[in-house]
């Protein structure tokens, strides 16, 4: 369950530099997101959990990965998020739920470590700019690094177990 292999992106880059980083695609997901009315935002809210971890748990079902149960969840919420070092990352549409993330965030680094999708927002195409927002909020409050945590290979086929999360 836990990813062998990491990618971390330098905060410490400009936003300008960040964006450079990006294929043409997600910069023009991320830029046509807030147009088409998609909000993003982050929260330490607990009655936002028990929404995020049934995305968590569709995502793990219909994409047919291996994920932690629901108390897993529940107990690391619980735990971390009144301490502040963990927070959902939440992108609405139409006022649904369309793709969650849970972040941690520990001194210089906030480590991007699970998400999930509704069917919608796989057409809308919401994970990417919820993962910019997360960037860019890591990055006001002055961490230096965002661990991606949980990627292939460069060299990976579209086979390797990992191939979808890097993408």
């Amino acid at each position: 369950v836990q990813p062998a292999r990491t990618l971390v992106v330098d905060l410490r880059l400009s936003e300008d530099e960040l964006r450079r980083g990006l294929d043409s695609g997600h910069r023009n997901t991320i830029n046509r997101a807030l147009r088409t009315g998609i909000e993003l935002r982050t929260s330490t809210d607990p009655a936002d959990a028990n929404a995020v971890i049934d995305l968590l748990e569709h995502a793990a079902i219909t994409r047919r990965f291996r994920s932690h149960d629901r108390e897993y969840f529940e107990t690391m919420l619980r735990v971390l998020m009144p301490r502040g070092f963990a927070k959902l990352g939440l992108a609405h549409y139409e006022g649904a739920l369309a793709s969650a993330s849970i972040v941690f965030d520990s001194g210089p680094t906030r480590a991007y470590a699970h998400a999930g999708n509704s069917a919608a927002a796989r057409k809308l195409r919401t994970s990417a700019p919820l993962v910019w927002h997360l960037i860019m909020e890591a990055k006001t409050r002055g961490a230096d690094r965002f661990d991606l945590w949980g990627v292939s290979s460069p060299q990976a086929s579209k086979t390797d177990a990992w191939s979808g999360f890097t993408e």
